[in-house]
């Protein structure tokens, strides 16, 4: 989990409001006051936070404002410790570092209509999109669904910002009789329209029954986490070749690739390991690759895997490395 050096942003903190019960927004900007690289809606940082380790946050600003970024964080009780120790130890002018900006969840440019569906904390890169559309001229529609008001983010600035017609907000927490039907919602597939999703399993789980007849290519989702516990360890010892570096690793039973590459000494870069981030994505050469990831598409599933989760089916197989 380490980072290359020419990847490296030194981020000071200059601002933490509170949006809800549980949920935190960030500014972040050059200690000296400079510019920061750009990016485009849908992009994330790398975060490197002391103790935690390496944490995927969206950017959930407007790309065209570059003397900060934005990112708004969720507190998870039971998670892996890094939004708990950003909501309980991160303060004002702390220093962060990250990579530049990356973006695995980026607008097409060639629809003439976007559906924008957020979840919770799914809202954050949904909301810079909006901003992005928005100032394109590009017709959108943005449909955020939470618990209740406490458990969303950018509700009021939504409200004020994005035009009513635009908007839809669904609150479903049991003191809220609101549902919102997919089927119904997308029952109509066009072809010059994208649907962009972001949110808990059971919402993206909805989203992707309904659109089963869209065309593949026209709807994208982001993960934050996996839809439930992944038992990532292969079910057969198989070998992994390294096709650059001429190397032959073994993999064993319970074991994943990542955990063997690293076990002699591989340095593979990685965050989530739970087939969500996309950090570990590798090329493979040959072989019989069992997906286990949430996020690769089907094309990219034809040269790719994501190392964290992902198996073999047969008993060699080759890697771009």
């Amino acid at each position: 989990m380490t980072f290359k050096p020419f990847h490296h942003l030194t981020l000071r903190v200059s601002s933490i409001k509170r949006l809800g019960n549980a949920i935190v927004c960030l500014e972040l900007e050059d200690p000296d006051g400079w510019e920061l690289p750009p990016f485009t809606a849908g992009a994330h940082l790398d975060l490197h936070l002391p103790e935690a380790g390496v944490r995927q946050y969206s950017l959930s600003g407007d790309p065209a404002v570059r003397n900060r970024y934005e990112i708004a964080v969720r507190r998870i009780g039971d998670g892996r410790g890094g939004s708990r120790w950003i909501h309980d130890r991160l303060s004002v002018g702390d220093v962060v570092y990250s990579s530049l900006p990356r973006n695995h969840f980026s607008l097409g440019p060639a629809y003439a209509e976007y559906i924008l569906i957020a979840g919770g904390i799914g809202i954050t890169p949904l909301r810079s999109m909006t901003f992005e559309l928005g100032r394109a001229g590009k017709p959108y529609s943005l449909w955020y669904c939470a618990r209740d008001e406490a458990h969303a983010a950018y509700v009021d600035e939504l409200r004020a910002r994005v035009p009513r017609e635009r908007l839809s907000l669904t609150f479903t927490g049991p003191e809220q009789s609101a549902r919102l039907d997919f089927g119904a919602l997308l029952r109509e597939a066009r072809a010059d329209t994208a649907v962009y999703c972001c949110g808990p399993s059971t919402l993206m789980n909805a989203v992707r029954e309904a659109t089963r007849h869209w065309p593949q290519e026209a709807v994208h989702f982001e993960a934050f986490a996996p839809a439930c516990a992944v038992e990532p360890g292969a079910e057969h010892a198989f070998e992994v070749e390294l096709a650059r570096s001429h190397r032959t690793i073994s993999v064993q039973e319970g074991q994943t690739i990542l955990q063997a590459l690293r076990e002699h000494g591989v340095e593979v870069e990685s965050s989530c390991e739970a087939g969500v981030c996309r950090a570990c994505k590798t090329d493979y050469l040959d072989g019989l690759p069992v997906h286990r990831d949430l996020v690769l598409s089907v094309d990219e599933r034809r040269t790719s895997m994501l190392i964290c989760v992902s198996g073999c089916s047969s008993k060699r197989i080759v890697l771009d490395r």
